[in-house]
């Protein structure tokens, strides 16, 4: 039987556009004992304009369904990643993960009125969300896994 993978929840306010964009950076690069999932408040299909600019980045989220809040309370998450636009939003609360940070990400579909605005904006989230993601890998999970590891350690 194949181990169980921990689960990483990255959840925004509004649409699923952050958390869809940040679930397929998380997919692409972390290590296949993690899985990923995106929710949102009012979680839907993904945005065209959103697959789009991240596959500029080489990133392919076309496959990806964004999970609904009620299915999201039905697993257990190692770390809740909540996105918004502070103070413009009112970050989401997680209550059953000891692991929640919030990421204050702009949301690209509220800046900008033209096309090209609404691709520039997603185009800024999408590097700014690339970097966070980056930090969660390399920074952040591994200070979670060994400090896991040790409490492990300790009960034995």
């Amino acid at each position: 039987m194949a181990p169980r993978k921990s689960a990483i929840l990255f959840f925004s306010t509004s649409d699923s556009t952050r958390s869809q964009m940040a679930q397929g950076f998380f997919r692409a690069w972390a290590d296949p004992q993690f899985a990923a999932v995106s929710t949102a408040v009012e979680a839907s299909k993904i945005n065209p304009r959103t697959a789009e600019i991240i596959q500029e980045a080489g990133i392919d989220i076309s496959g990806q369904k964004p999970r609904t809040v009620k299915e999201s309370f039905r697993q257990h998450f190692v770390v809740v990643i909540a996105m918004c636009e502070i103070p413009r939003e009112r970050c989401p609360i997680w209550p059953f993960s000891r692991n929640v940070f919030t990421w204050n990400i702009h949301d690209p579909e509220a800046h900008g009125k033209s096309e090209d605005e609404i691709r520039q904006s997603l185009r800024k989230t999408r590097e700014e969300i690339s970097a966070k993601v980056k930090e969660l890998i390399s920074e952040t999970l591994p200070s979670l896994t060994s400090a896991s590891h040790a409490v492990s350690a300790g009960k034995r």
